[in-house]
């Protein structure tokens, strides 16, 4: 499925709505034999990892995204070929075993729900697991190109009509996951 029927017709940061554009994924233009070889990534400044390379199977390419609790890493995963997004949860070192545990599982169920939902407007959740060199837990999910609300937002005012469509395109996700038992936070 191509970006603009994920993001709700927004495109990608360019607005390119159709297929993927000639070298991307960044990877696909790469010779097999520095295909074959992980790009260190640094890690970003107090993580719980110094350097990505691998999380279990996935190939790291670079951070994408970041929030309190996880950073978002773009990858590629070797067995289809195709760029994943991996989400990581990172948890306080000084987090008592119970409370990390909540934690833990807590993103465990988030994985789960995620991947029962089937919806234009919601991503699909590949894989869940655990890095077995680190230990880091991580959801490997669809990875889709476009811009951020954040950023849309940032652009300056929308139209009414642009305002409604996206509007309508989340609450027709959220609905999507209401229904099947699962609440956004």
């Amino acid at each position: 499925q191509d970006a603009s029927r994920r993001d709700g017709g927004l495109g990608d940061r360019d607005g390119h709505r159709g297929p993927p554009v000639s070298g991307w994924p960044p990877y696909a233009n790469r010779s097999p034999e520095t295909a074959a070889t992980p790009r260190r990534c640094p890690a970003p400044p107090g993580s719980y990892i110094s350097e990505v390379r691998r999380l279990g199977r996935y190939v790291v390419e670079r951070e994408i995204g970041r929030g309190v609790m996880g950073v978002v890493w773009l990858a590629r995963d070797p067995r289809v070929g195709r760029p994943v997004a991996l989400k990581t949860i990172r948890l306080p070192e000084a987090l008592d075993p119970p409370r990390r545990r909540e934690f833990l599982e807590r993103f465990l169920r988030e994985a789960r729900a995620a991947g029962s939902l089937s919806h234009p407007g919601i991503v699909t959740v590949y894989d869940v697991d655990r890095d077995p060199e680190t230990g880091t837990p991580f959801i490997a999910m669809e990875y889709v190109r476009g811009s951020s609300l954040k950023g849309i937002l940032e652009g300056g005012p929308l139209a009414l009509d642009r305002i409604a469509e996206i509007g309508t395109a989340l609450a027709e996700a959220l609905g999507e996951a209401h229904a099947a038992g699962t609440v956004h936070r």
